[in-house]
């Protein structure tokens, strides 16, 4: 009896192996490079998944039809020719003045100069309790006013960057003569819900990930094997970052 031999890339049917069949002989003989190439598209996916990552995280929600409160947006937009501004404000507290004494005054006047030199970023400044007299701007006890700021125009993906110098502004003004001062409102929001949302994922990524590998490693019993699916999912993770990007 004789034997035939099999030509390569033929299988014993005599089919010609498709693209699937070449790339795993390749890699059955090339393993040290197949190990590499892995290595490299994890480290790669990696740095991109960091670097996109922050970007491609959002708080802005839109609806999949038209509501009559979308029509309203709408509407509001069309005729006066600009979006719904964004309105945050900073709470000004003393535990021994009240907004009577001249300190608090002189305090929020102070407030209220640095906030206008951030003109340049998108912030608008309002008019403070001493301008406007409004009762709704101080607390029932004296002790707490409210400076209101707003971004015109802008959309709350921009909003976290945006609010960030009012917020360092508050962090450096908070404690200083007595006075607490804290900031408030939809960019603050959408700022803490962006980090928070980022912090998470890092999280996640940085104790799952682990987990996933030795328990694959325990299925598959091989290393190369049990990456397999880790690099798929990365790969599938700076997909679609890029695509949130985009």
């Amino acid at each position: 009896m004789r034997s035939r031999a099999v030509q390569p890339g033929v299988s014993g049917g005599g089919r010609a192996a498709g693209m699937t069949g070449r790339w795993a002989r390749w890699c059955a003989l090339h393993p040290r490079r197949t190990v590499a190439a892995w290595l490299v598209a994890a480290v790669v996916s990696g740095v991109i998944s960091a670097t996109l990552l922050s970007g491609a995280l959002t708080t802005q929600s839109t609806f999949t039809g038209t509501p009559e409160s979308q029509r309203a947006l709408d509407l509001i937009q069309q005729r006066l020719g600009r979006k719904q501004p964004l309105l945050d404000a900073i709470i000004v507290h003393s535990a021994g003045q009240t907004v009577e004494q001249p300190g608090f005054r002189r305090r929020v006047g102070s407030l209220q100069a640095e906030l206008a030199r951030l003109r340049s970023t998108g912030v608008r400044v309002g008019p403070t309790y001493y301008q406007t007299q409004a009762p709704a701007q101080v607390s029932q006890d004296r002790h707490s006013t409210l400076i209101p700021i707003s971004m015109p125009g802008s959309e709350v993906n921009e909003a976290h960057t945006k609010i960030g110098p009012v917020i360092a502004l508050a962090d450096r003004a908070s404690g200083h003569g007595g006075f607490q001062v804290l900031v408030t409102g939809d960019a603050t929001l959408s700022r803490d819900f962006t980090q928070l949302s980022e912090s998470d994922l890092q999280k996640g990524e940085a104790i799952g990930i682990p987990i996933a590998l030795l328990i694959l490693l325990a299925v598959f019993g091989t290393v190369v094997a049990a990456l397999v699916p880790v690099v798929l999912a990365l790969f599938s993770i700076v997909v679609a970052l890029v695509s949130g990007c985009a």
